[in-house]
């Protein structure tokens, strides 16, 4: 059984599957952006942060369905 972390995210504040959190305020974002950032690319980093999987995986995404 494989174990797929994940990060709940409403706004610019995300929590992710172990407690963690992390919140990006006016400021980060404005940085963020000034520096060429989408608000993909920001919260891609997050999810990167929050949960250890490299940027680079998350482009080798898999699904997984799951029957009851």
């Amino acid at each position: 059984m494989s174990f797929i972390p994940f990060v709940f995210i409403d706004g610019w504040n995300m929590i992710s599957y172990s407690g963690d959190t992390l919140v990006i305020t006016k400021d980060d974002l404005k940085n963020y952006r000034e520096n060429g950032l989408n608000d993909s690319e920001i919260k891609s980093m997050a999810y990167s942060y929050l949960t250890s999987v490299t940027l680079s995986d998350l482009q080798k995404i898999t699904f997984q369905n799951y029957e009851f």
